[in-house]
């Protein structure tokens, strides 16, 4: 975001709890105060820009696991363009390149289509992409790929997914 926006303040929230849907629970809350003109400096501390760490995360990286155990991808739907119910192998690399595990799964536009405990990786709602708006279907599969097991809260840990780890994933035969 640094590199695409312009940001001309930086704030860190002074309530440090952790909420499950920071964007509900944190983010809009603070929007709001913002927009009805609270004093920032009751919401937050000032922090320094130069000092943010810019990191380009490498393709196929795990750069998030959210709080259902599912893994945020670095990679778009754009990256292979399967086809609903496509057969895939998930490959799941370390950081330093050595192979941890292979998983056969679906790929699909939507994940709770499948039974529970299923392999699947589909575009999520992270990092949307503002330029499909118009299309509500293209736009809601804009998003990072995730891959998890449907409706298990521990999909990254029973996968053996890890923050870091690089994924790739191909065509099953």
């Amino acid at each position: 975001m640094f590199q695409e926006k312009v940001i001309s303040k930086l704030w860190e929230t002074k309530n440090l709890v952790h909420y499950p849907f920071g964007g509900l629970h944190v983010h809009a809350v603070i929007a709001a105060k913002l927009l009805c003109q609270e004093d920032p400096e009751l919401i937050g501390n000032s922090l320094d820009s130069k000092k943010v760490k810019i990191y380009t995360p490498k393709k196929g990286e795990v750069v998030h696991i959210d709080n259902f155990g599912l893994s945020k991808i670095w990679l778009k739907n754009n990256d292979f363009m399967f086809e609903e119910d496509t057969p895939i192998l998930i490959k799941i690399y370390t950081q330093n390149g050595s192979l941890k595990k292979e998983i056969k799964g679906i790929y699909s536009n939507r994940m709770m289509n499948y039974e529970d405990n299923k392999v699947v990786a589909y575009p999520g709602g992270s990092l949307l992409d503002p330029n499909f708006k118009n299309d509500i279907e293209k736009y809601r599969t804009s998003g990072l790929i995730e891959v998890g097991l449907v409706r298990n809260p521990q999909s990254s840990k029973f996968l053996n997914i890890e923050l870091g780890d690089i994924i790739k994933i191909i065509k099953d035969k």
